[in-house]
């Protein structure tokens, strides 16, 4: 019932959006199946997933390599669930401060190239984050995906991770479909247990600092 009210509120009432969003975020909640079923009739929705390889080696140079080992990762998961329909869909083309060539297909402030709402970044090096952003950080929540094998759902607050409704790890010596296996449950994850994640993931070359400082 709570969830419902948030959605609702969240769909007609823009002055209750950002309280909102966190909320659902950082709780996991899901909309009701009717409400759902009106934010996947957007067709826009079908431009926020992974593209074939020849996209991004054009835009970004990826190789064919990096590209299939991500999509067998990301093929392993269903579509991820913005919980909500996309307005005007952008695209934008960059090198983050590392060197590495990103791309970002989704929302924008209007007027400018300033990721902000729902979108997915896939970049050069095998990593993709999709979700929400706001000033081009993380927000709200969103899934991270490294080439490694390491998948994890969050909700994050302007950068800042503040809770990881799943983690998963794909061996990737197995079929990827076969291969999910939930790692340590991160539910409840805050501030206080934010050193112990910052130790575990310092070893991937998480190329959203550029915009999130989350591994500083």
């Amino acid at each position: 019932m709570i969830a419902g009210l948030l959605f609702k509120a969240r769909d007609e009432n823009s002055t209750c959006y950002d309280d909102a969003m966190l909320l659902i975020g950082q709780h996991n909640l899901k909309p009701s199946k009717s409400r759902q079923a009106k934010y996947i009739k957007n067709p826009k929705l079908k431009e926020l997933v992974l593209r074939d390889f020849e996209f991004y080696e054009k835009k970004i140079g990826m190789k064919q390599k990096t590209y299939e080992t991500l999509k067998n990762i990301y093929s392993s998961f269903p579509p991820f669930d913005y919980k909500a329909s996309p307005s005007d869909i952008e695209e934008i083309t960059r090198e983050s401060h590392t060197g590495t060539k990103f791309v970002y297909v989704g929302e924008v402030v209007s007027g400018t190239k300033i990721r902000k709402g729902m979108g997915i970044t896939v970049y050069a090096s095998g990593e993709i984050y999709e979700g929400y952003r706001n000033d081009a950080k993380p927000h709200y929540f969103g899934r991270y995906i490294h080439i490694s094998g390491l998948v994890r759902t969050c909700g994050y607050n302007k950068g800042n991770i503040y809770g990881c409704s799943e983690e998963h790890t794909i061996d990737l010596t197995q079929s990827p479909r076969r291969a999910m296996s939930p790692s340590k449950s991160c539910s409840q994850i805050n501030f206080k247990h934010f050193k112990q994640l910052k130790r575990k993931v310092s070893v991937i070359s998480f190329h959203e600092t550029e915009d999130m400082h989350l591994w500083k």
